[in-house]
């Protein structure tokens, strides 16, 4: 089951220590919470990547999700979101929320931990 960033941190954390280049993921799950999949949305350069909100929702259809977290690692290893971070975020959650879909959290992952947009109420 995945109920918070900690559970994002298990799932992804060990992964993500090891990315060289910003890398975006879905962590797609059911009703309960409990992951159906995880789909990789993009893998860009060393300070971005490119996602779009019809390419990550797919997925997460397609998957039969009920809700969703994002996730995406900062290589420079501060997982501070940026003002790109929190935009498409909030782009995102907009798209899903006319789909139905439920946007759990946003997890920004580095090598000095990780930041959870839900618990820092940005989204």
């Amino acid at each position: 089951m995945v109920q918070s960033p900690d559970d994002v941190w298990r799932i992804v954390g060990p992964a993500a220590r090891t990315w060289d280049r910003e890398r975006f993921v879905t962590l797609i799950l059911d009703g309960r919470s409990r992951l159906l999949g995880i789909d990789e949305v993009s893998v860009g350069t060393v300070t971005a990547t490119l996602v779009h909100p019809r390419e990550l929702l797919k997925a997460v259809i397609l998957a039969n999700g009920v809700s969703f977290v994002m996730v995406h690692n900062h290589p420079a290893g501060n997982p501070t979101p940026s003002r790109e971070d929190l935009a498409l975020t909030a782009r995102i959650k907009a798209a899903a929320d006319i789909m139905g879909l439920r946007l759990d959290d946003h997890v920004v992952v580095a090598s000095d931990g990780f930041h959870s947009m839900s618990l820092a109420g940005q989204l």
